[in-house]
């Protein structure tokens, strides 16, 4: 494999999970070149409609312990669309949860 440093990839673990394909998978294929993790949580596949880190189908946890194993050291963002709660309590839950696995 030819290797550029300025070339890579952003996983988006909750995209990723409403087309049904396995995100910890993506990542080992993809290796080096994940460059940014866009972290994101949906309820069910063929659908994009996003819950609370850990509460869906995306295996974000999954997504985490691949990562680590890797020496991730790039960008993690997460995304929510609560439409059915509050986002200013959903972006705290969701930061502390990260930050638990990631530690």
């Amino acid at each position: 494999m030819v290797f550029c440093p300025g070339l890579g990839v952003c996983i988006d673990t909750g995209w990723l999970a409403s087309q049904g394909v396995s995100a910890p998978d993506v990542i080992k294929s993809c290796g080096a070149l994940v460059r940014h993790t866009h972290v994101k949580d949906v309820k069910a596949a063929g659908k994009h409609e996003t819950c609370r880190l850990g509460e869906g189908i995306a295996n974000v946890a999954g997504c985490f312990r691949t990562l680590r194993s890797m020496n991730y050291a790039g960008w993690y963002s997460w995304e929510d669309e609560p439409e059915d709660r509050n986002p200013f309590d959903s972006a705290k839950r969701n930061r502390e949860w990260m930050e638990k696995l990631l530690r």
